[in-house]
């Protein structure tokens, strides 16, 4: 683990949302201007003595149920980065909150903007 962490917590999700270019999360944070070459810094720091151990694992497992729940809740029949994003915004708000800060976006903003990505990509059938 690139953090040196013995698990992986939220923030390492954070980092792969980050890291991943090409997905929905990706496309809420390029909509609203947030430069990931320039977040992907402050995340590393902010993940500096968060959750470890068994406390890590087990907010990540959280987190990938919430994500299910966010998919479910959109109808969807996968978990992507989007729904992963979305699970972040409501378990670990403060996190994403102080990793935006000062990017002129707030956790509000990303939330409706990752939604509106997500219906984009995922049109409701006739």
């Amino acid at each position: 683990m690139r953090l040196t962490h013995d698990a992986i917590s939220p923030a390492h999700i954070l980092l792969g949302l980050i890291e991943d270019s090409g997905g929905t999360a990706a496309q809420a944070f390029g909509a609203l201007e947030l430069k990931l070459n320039e977040l992907q810094p402050k995340v590393e720091a902010l993940a500096v003595g968060t959750f470890s151990g068994l406390a890590a694992r087990a907010a990540s497992k959280e987190l990938l149920h919430d994500s299910q729940a966010q998919a479910d809740s959109l109808n969807h029949e996968y978990i992507g980065t989007g729904h992963l994003l979305l699970a972040l915004l409501n378990k670990e708000g403060p996190l994403v909150a102080d990793a935006i800060e000062g990017f002129g976006a707030n956790t509000g903003q990303l939330r409706e903007t990752t939604l509106s990505v997500l219906a984009s990509n995922n049109p409701l059938e006739p």
